[in-house]
């Protein structure tokens, strides 16, 4: 279990470092440092969200230990931490809807002012 828990820390780093790497190459006029580092703690989230959900199906809430005793699956405080942390890293970049509503606004205005800056560059001074 210790040797499992090792190997899904290293992978997630691996693929933390990987991701970050594309980010860098393909993505890094669009993103800032400080986004594309939330942007890797929400994928990494998902990951652990996802692999906490498959040991909640297999195993359930609980589990008996080979003494008897039962005890609450781990999996279980992964997953409520998780989720906290990918709504945190989620609203960080934008993906609430509040943010959306406010993008949206912002654009609606941006091409307001297009708008209004193409009309008097093609109006008649006549």
């Amino acid at each position: 279990m210790v040797q499992q828990r090792k190997n899904q820390s290293y992978q997630s780093k691996n693929k933390s470092c990987l991701i970050g790497s594309a980010l860098d190459k393909k993505y890094s006029e669009l993103l800032t440092y400080e986004h594309q580092s939330i942007l890797v703690t929400l994928v990494i989230n998902i990951q652990a969200l996802e692999s906490a959900y498959e040991s909640l199906n297999s195993v359930g809430a609980t589990y008996i230990t080979d003494n008897g005793m039962i005890k609450k699956n781990p999996a279980v405080d992964v997953i409520t931490n998780t989720t906290t942390k990918i709504l945190s890293a989620s609203t960080a970049l934008g993906f609430s809807p509040a943010s959306r509503a406010s993008l949206i606004n912002l654009a609606q205005v941006d091409s307001e002012d297009s708008a209004s800056k193409l009309m008097e560059m093609f109006a008649d001074d006549e």
